[in-house]
Order: C-alpha cells, then structure tokens, then sequence
C-alpha cells in the first residue's frame, strides 16, 4: 500500500491552490485527476474573471498554468478515478482504480461537471451561444433574450434577477 502525506481527489481551482499551498510546505501532495481533468473550465474559451489576466485567458491554459505552477513545488499529477475510501482511521485509505493508497490529510475538491441535454450541435455550439455556467458566461448575453434550462427553480431565479 503506497503512502503519501497529502492527496487530492478532483481538481482545479480550488484543489489545484490547495495543490500550490501544500506543495510550497513540503507536503508532497499528489493530485488525482479524474473523468474530467480541469473541470469545467477545460471547455470554457475566454475567461475573463480570474485575477491577474486583465485580458483574459483561456480555459484549458489556465488549467494547464495552474498545473504547472503546483508541479514546480513538488506536486504530482496521477490520472485516477477513487471508487471507495475508509476515513473511520487514519491514515485514511483511498482505493484509486485497483490500488489502494494510504494518507495522513484528504482534500476533496471535486467541483462541478456539466450535464448536457443531448440535443443535436450541442456541443459544437459551447461557446457560441450554449453555455453550461450562468454564472460564467451570464455577462456575454446582457440585455438579451435567453433561455435557461436547470437543475431546480433555485438556478432559476438566481440566473434571471
């Protein structure tokens, strides 16, 4: 059974700056990327949100800068998918794909994966009008008609008010 002091299971923005942080203390952590490396932002085109690109980046280069930055300190990247863990003791015990791994600190950051409808061109058109983050790309469609297809009512209201 392998060992590490800090490992990660889902990752990017938050879980790539926890990656930075540990990392920079000596901690060794190894990130676990998998079904959707880099979230969300891996198909987003432009954005314009994120502090110190006054111009903006793309998606799938920020992710790949932030890998990067936390890969200079020391973290490892491992492609993985966790199908079971044992956090009853420590070191808790994380089964990645047949292997199971043994850490004294887990950070689960997950985030959010989109959930598409199926329709035909829906994927040909993400980021040419279909968007899967209001809340990203809301500002594109200001003052103009649009149609939002959620979760819950909840999702709803936010996006419209």
């Amino acid at each position: 059974m392998n060992r590490a002091k800090c490992d990660y299971f889902g990752v990017w923005l938050r879980g790539n700056t926890a990656a930075i942080y540990t990392a920079r203390a000596g901690l060794k952590p190894l990130i676990l990327m998998g079904h959707e490396p880099g979230g969300q932002l891996s198909i987003t085109s432009e954005v314009e949100n994120f502090p110190g690109f006054p111009e903006g980046i793309q998606g799938p280069e920020l992710v790949e800068n932030m890998k990067l930055q936390a890969e200079r300190f020391g973290a490892e990247f491992q492609w993985g998918t966790v199908s079971e863990a044992d956090l009853s003791e420590r070191p808790f015990k994380v089964k990645v794909e047949e292997e199971w791994v043994q850490t004294r600190t887990l950070i689960i950051a997950t985030g959010a994966s989109a959930r598409w409808l199926g329709l035909p061109n829906e994927q040909k058109l993400i980021g040419r009008g279909v968007s899967s983050c209001a809340t990203c790309d809301g500002a594109f469609y200001k003052e103009k008609k649009i149609m939002v297809v959620a979760a819950g009512t909840r999702r709803w209201k936010k996006q419209t008010s």
